[in-house]
């Protein structure tokens, strides 16, 4: 068996690169809800897919979570999102 070591800048990179993209979303699915933007097509893109980044804790916990909890939230699925990527490449890199 391998060792199959954590890697912490990937970890770091995976998280900064999936923070980026969900302030993306989050400002497109913003932009079309309130109908300032003529919804191109990566706009409608990037708002379909906060769905994605707001899943799970904001998806599961959807009762509890309001004001700034909801960027906390967003954080967390950043971070978890993060460690599953790393956990990906590392298992990628180890075959």
């Amino acid at each position: 068996m391998k060792n199959r070591v954590f890697k912490l800048w990937s970890f770091l990179f995976a998280t900064n690169v999936i923070i980026f993209l969900t302030i993306l979303s989050f400002i497109s699915a913003g932009a079309i809800d309130e109908g300032t933007t003529d919804a191109d097509l990566i706009t409608r893109t990037f708002a379909a897919l906060f769905t994605l980044f707001r899943f799970p804790s904001l998806t599961l916990f959807d009762d509890y979570i309001n004001g700034s909890r909801f960027f906390i939230g967003l954080f967390i699925n950043c971070i978890f999102y993060g460690i599953l990527i790393e956990r990906i490449i590392a298992f990628i890199k180890n075959k």
